[in-house]
């Protein structure tokens, strides 16, 4: 046997069941109860007992017929559905904007699960550099977002290398250190990487692709990056030996 409503939930039910536009029923409903809590609680407040208050709290109302009409039309389904199919609509072309700028432009903070830290130069037993140059520059490739991080120069402390092969002991060293995201984290090959090609001293003409500078004090050095078969673009990495002595 079902339990007999109270009288406002009967009028809520009265008054929801002319409002056509159907999802739109919860929100009216919850509106009428607090309404109608409120106004028994106030009228128990001056000593009228639980039951009389919401019986006369439903009673103030007015006709269930009559208000759930007015509410109908303020709530058309016409306009309803509208709405509701509009910002599904909305919802759809920026999910599909998202996706096109993540194809064409590219969305970093996407692919965390590739994270490449890559190195130029010979990795240097000296645990501190005696210089690093902080870098921060952004630059995009075909398939590639690429951050230039720091630049590290070292003094080669030893062992000496075999047949005295390059770098010797007090040859400086530089290590640039560059993190790449990939652009569309969709489309992902085994050649879609940055590599250092070439580091070079304008001023000098001196190169140096291993990294290592030898006794040269280079003011600035550029390096050329690119992905394979990609685009070279070069990176200028100013240099400051002020404060450096040159002793190992």
């Amino acid at each position: 046997m079902e339990e007999k409503k109270s009288p406002g939930g009967e009028f809520i039910d009265a008054v929801c069941a002319k409002v056509r536009f159907k999802p739109a029923r919860q929100q009216i409903a919850q509106e009428l109860q607090a309404h109608l809590e409120d106004r028994a609680a106030m009228l128990e407040a001056h000593g009228v007992t639980p039951e009389d208050a919401a019986a006369r709290a439903v009673a103030a109302m007015g006709d269930p017929e009559e208000i759930g009409t007015a509410l109908d039309r303020e709530h058309s389904p016409l306009w309803g559905w509208a709405a509701v199919w509009t910002f599904v609509a909305r919802c759809i072309v920026a999910f599909f904007v998202l996706i096109a700028v993540m194809l064409q432009v590219g969305q970093p903070g996407f692919s965390h699960a590739f994270f490449n830290t890559s190195r130029a130069g010979f990795i240097s037993p000296r645990e501190q550099p005696l210089m690093t140059v902080s870098l921060g520059q952004w630059y995009a490739t075909e398939h590639l977002l690429v951050r230039m991080n720091k630049a590290e120069v070292y003094q080669y402390a030893g062992p000496p290398r075999v047949g005295s092969l390059p770098p010797l002991i007090g040859d400086y060293t530089v290590e640039i250190s560059y993190t790449q995201w990939y652009r569309n984290p969709f489309l992902r090959t085994d050649r879609q990487y940055v590599t250092c090609q070439d580091i070079w001293d304008d001023e000098t003409g001196a190169h140096y692709p291993d990294g290592i500078l030898g006794d040269a004090r280079p003011q600035t050095l550029y390096l050329q990056l690119s992905e394979p078969d990609g685009e070279p673009f070069v990176v200028e990495v100013p240099l400051d030996w002020e404060e450096v002595n040159g002793d190992v």
